[in-house]
């Protein structure tokens, strides 16, 4: 599905088709392992759907899934956050989950936060969500990615929307390699 060989992840989806779902599957996946999720966000994945996909785990694996929310720009909160993640000593996966506005360009702020974040964490496995949005200048790819240039430099951007045809997903990196995914009630396989 998604691997971090490459270094830190930006998701990049299409609103509904299952982004939060993909960041649970490999909570899940990381909690197994026995390995700690930081998740920040600014709101609360769905109970019901973070229970479908995290509910087959153990109460020695939950309490390794941290949760903080933001309630503002993650530019704002950008200190307290890098203090949370510094004082951490075992590898994890951090998840930040829209750390930009969904609509509009993503604002300065936020672009340098994740730039903090992600140069100070080269060890863990990050994943970044934003919402996607249509190119209408008509050149180059058809959607793009929140944060532009400066994010694509520091990690490898996929994009996830609906297929039409299926029903199921597609996952989509940036040179334009499609892999098609199933979703059902326990997540993505």
């Amino acid at each position: 599905m998604i691997n971090f060989e490459n270094g830190p992840v930006h998701l990049s989806y299409q609103k509904g088709s299952g982004a939060t779902s993909i960041c649970l599957t490999l909570c899940r996946n990381m909690l197994k392992e026995n390995k700690h999720v930081i998740w920040i966000c600014r709101d609360i994945p769905d109970v019901g759907r973070s229970n479908q996909i995290l509910g087959s785990l153990e109460k020695d694996e939950l309490v390794k899934f941290k949760i903080i929310q933001i309630d503002t720009t993650l530019g704002k909160k950008i200190k307290i956050i890098k203090y949370i993640l510094k004082n951490i000593k075992e590898d994890f996966l951090l998840v930040i989950d829209d750390w930009c506005s969904k609509t509009g360009k993503a604002k300065s702020n936020d672009i340098e936060g994740i730039e903090e974040i992600i140069l100070m964490n080269k060890k863990n496995k990050i994943i970044i969500t934003s919402t996607y949005y249509d190119n209408l200048s008509g050149g180059g790819n058809k959607i793009n990615s929140r944060g532009g240039k400066r994010i694509n430099k520091i990690v490898n951007t996929f994009f996830l929307y609906k297929d039409s045809l299926s029903g199921g997903r597609v996952l989509e990196d940036w040179n334009g390699v499609k892999t098609h995914l199933v979703i059902d009630r326990y997540g993505f396989d």
